[in-house]
Parts: structure tokens; sequence; C-alpha cells
């Protein structure tokens, strides 16, 4: 991929993260007003419970207010689940600008001839990037033997014999 895709990416996720904090924003209002209706109907149920005259109907209003307290309050949790995604890809992306830089940049000292410290920067360079993207290109093979099928695990069975591995004498006597 080259940097402009990144680019893409990264404007596509901060379009995202302001629709999404627009809708949170909203869910986040609608959370506190049913939060204070609860709050209001548990109010005049204790009221009415006090005076004797509890109706059915404030109990269930109570149940009505409190499942929708809870319905707003998992949707919203959701919302910022895709807005910290949108942000953790935004960051990944950047990351990977960051590589495409530092390997054109490094490319600069891919030359036939160098002085030390040429070299030792070049080296330096290529370690870096070599840290920086080891762990990723194995997680990612791992994913793809993993999802083809590649991957099978076997247990493995235990010998009958306990001796199994000390038959001969001579194996026996370099064990012991």
């Amino acid at each position: 991929m080259e940097q402009n895709d990144f680019s893409v990416k990264i404007e596509k996720h901060r379009a995202k993260i302001k629709k999404y904090k627009a809708v949170s924003d909203a869910v986040g209002c609608v959370k506190l007003v049913l939060a204070l209706l609860l709050g209001f109907f548990i109010a005049l149920s204790f009221y009415f419970m006090f005076s004797g005259s509890l109706q059915a109907k404030m109990i269930i209003w109570c149940l009505i207010s409190g499942a929708s307290l809870v319905a707003v309050w998992i949707y919203h949790d959701k919302i910022r689940d895709k807005i910290k995604h949108s942000n953790d890809m935004i960051s990944t992306n950047k990351r990977h600008l960051g590589r495409i830089a530092d390997i054109e940049s490094s490319n600069g000292y891919l030359q036939p001839y160098f002085s030390s410290d040429e070299y030792a920067k070049q080296q330096a360079a290529v370690t870096n990037l070599n840290r920086e993207t080891g762990f990723s290109n194995f997680y990612e093979n791992t994913i793809k033997k993993d999802a083809s099928g590649n991957f099978t695990q076997i247990q493995v069975e235990e010998p009958d014999d306990p001796e199994v591995f000390a038959k001969a004498t001579a194996i026996k006597f370099l064990l012991m």
C-alpha cells in the first residue's frame, strides 16, 4: 500500500469519529433524560406508597424507564466502542505511514560503499524497522495459517512403558 491509501483511511476514520461523536452526544442527552425520568418515577412511586395509594402503573412506568435507560446505556457503550476502534485504526495507519517514511529515508543509506558513520546509521535503521515489523509480520502469518487450517494441535500420548527411553544399558548409564 502507498502513503495515499493510508491517508485516505485516516480521513475516513476521522469522518466516522465525527459522526459517532455527534450520535454519542445525542445519546448522552437521551440517557440523562431517561435517568431523570427514572428518578422522578421512583420518587413518585415512594410518595404514592407512603400515602397509601400506590398504583401498578407507577411501577410499570418505573420498569419501562429503567429498561429504556439500560437499552440506551448499552447502545451508548457500542457507539463509544466504535469511536475507540476508529481511533485505534487511525493510530495504526499513522504507524504504517511512519514505517513507510522510515523505509524511504533508509533507502538513502543503501549505497554500495559506506563510511563507518553511514554504515552505523543504516544498521540502526534496519534494526528499528525489523523490531517494529517483526511481531506484526509474525502475527499476520500466524493468523493466515490458523485461518487456512494449516495448524492442527494433536495431543501427545504418553508411552505405556515408563522406561521406553532408557532400554539400552549405554543410554541408562548416560542418563544416570
